[in-house]
């Protein structure tokens, strides 16, 4: 064996561990490096949500800090993500409320954001329609200072403006924010608490939220008296009563506003002015419709309608049920008769006969004072006529044109076309003697005058159809 021969078996083994181990060392030592780095530019994704975050409370102090001049990219590009975490967006949103109010400038910078920024409206809308919710839940859970107006009107105001599109995508985001944590206004509503004015903002909170709830129930959003909110699930109407009124009264009520069409009636708030201390003409409340006042009257008075022109034999219905028909009639005619000028001129020409001819039949409809009055009031008594029974009107002035007297039906036809909404149909209103409100639907038919000129010549009753020649009568101008 010569020396290198030597030199290697007495050696290899070292020198292989010393070229070995220190590459292993090495990479290691590379790879480490590597990691850190990463974990250096990659932050951990508690950090990652914790920026958006305070980014976010960022937005939302400047939103409500003054008015802007341009959109923040922000708050664009945060509504325009792929995806949307609302549970972080309502903490986030509580984080904000705690320290700072929803104020003027949230309501006209959003709105603005909405309208004219470059972000998809409707997820913007939703965006705003939470932090605006959210803001009106902060008010109602804390012990608060800051008004919760602002908030309110920012959701009134975009209801008003008609977008269905964005009103749908703020109703989503009004979801965000209240259906796991409905506004706490229960309270506000019992009978001993019914006076302060924070009984007021409880009522307007409804009224401005409600709007928006489509087919959701009240109390996704509201925890409120449970009969208050069914009473508004089922009709679309808020019942404000103090809880003075009976369950008979209630249910009268109910299968009133549930079965006139909502389009005709225009109604969105009932109060009793014995219980709330004001009534329709001088509540405190943005109203999104009409408002009736409900009278205290007792179920077991009753009218009878047999008594009055035009002296149609019918049973009698509560006094309580016949007012409230009163009230009814009134908003129907401030929400519809504008859109029906046919009807005010056929109305005026009639009354204009009964008046200058009182010995015809025409004259036995009304009383004098209402016939000498206005076409709206005439019409509003007719209506009441025939939301008691309708059926009673048209079998007694059919039994007239049967003897060539058809100027009595000409004249209840016209509320058959009132209610007929200008369709090929009509609804027939009963009121029983529970003052419960009933109602079916029948065929109509029209005669022409003109090629753009119609009126109601027949109806559909009792499987026959009642029509006649009352081109005389309808001529009258």
């Amino acid at each position: 064996m010569n020396v290198l021969q030597v030199a290697n078996s007495n050696h290899n083994p070292p020198l292989q561990r010393k070229r070995y181990y220190p590459l292993a060392g090495y990479l290691q030592f590379l790879a480490l490096l590597t990691l850190t780095a990463y974990a250096a530019a990659v932050p951990a994704p508690v950090d990652r949500e914790d920026a958006l975050q305070e980014r976010l409370l960022q937005t939302l102090s400047d939103l409500g800090a003054g008015t802007m001049t341009q959109e923040l990219e922000f708050l664009s590009s945060y509504v325009m993500g792929d995806t949307t975490d609302v549970a972080h967006r309502i903490a986030t949103f509580d984080i904000f409320l705690s320290d700072h109010p929803f104020t003027e400038h949230h309501l006209a910078n959003l709105t603005a954001h909405i309208t004219y920024g470059t972000a998809d409206p409707d997820r913007m809308a939703r965006f705003a329609g939470a932090f605006a919710a959210a803001a009106v839940r902060y008010y109602w859970e804390t012990p608060k200072s800051a008004s919760v107006t602002p908030a309110l009107l920012f959701l009134e105001r975009q209801f008003i403006a008609g977008n269905e599109t964005v009103n749908k995508a703020i109703a989503a985001g009004i979801n965000d924010a209240l259906h796991d944590r409905p506004l706490p206004l229960r309270e506000h509503f019992n009978t001993e608490n019914l006076f302060p004015e924070i009984c007021t903002h409880a009522m307007q909170c409804c009224l401005s939220l409600g709007v928006f709830k489509e087919d959701r129930l009240v109390n996704q959003w509201l925890d409120i008296p449970e009969r208050m909110g069914m009473f508004a699930d089922n009709t679309g109407v808020w019942l404000f009563d103090g809880n003075t009124l009976s369950a008979a009264q209630v249910h009268s009520l109910e299968s009133i506003f549930s079965i006139i069409p909502r389009a005709m009636l225009g109604v969105t708030a009932l109060f009793v002015p014995e219980a709330i201390s004001y009534s329709a003409a001088t509540v405190p409340l943005r109203l999104p419709g009409i408002a009736l006042d409900i009278p205290v009257v007792p179920m077991e008075m009753l009218r009878n309608f047999s008594e009055i022109p035009p002296y149609v034999a019918q049973p009698p219905i509560p006094e309580f049920t016949a007012q409230v028909l009163e009230q009814v009639m009134r908003a129907i005619i401030t929400t519809t008769l504008p859109k029906r000028p046919d009807l005010i001129q056929r109305a005026a020409a009639v009354m204009r006969m009964a008046v200058a001819l009182p010995d015809l039949p025409l004259a036995q409809l009304a009383p004098p004072k209402i016939l000498m009055g206005t076409p709206d009031v005439f019409l509003a008594y007719l209506g009441v006529l025939w939301l008691a029974n309708a059926e009673a009107l048209l079998e007694a002035a059919v039994m007239l044109a049967e003897t060539g007297t058809p100027e009595p039906l000409y004249v209840i036809l016209l509320a058959a076309d009132f209610f007929s909404m200008q369709g090929d149909t009509t609804l027939l209103f009963h009121t029983l003697s529970t003052g419960t409100l009933i109602t079916s639907e029948t065929a109509l038919r029209r005669a022409f005058l003109s090629p753009v000129i119609a009126y109601v010549n027949g109806i559909a009753l009792g499987g026959h159809l009642c029509q006649y020649d009352m081109t005389t009568v309808a001529t009258l101008n």
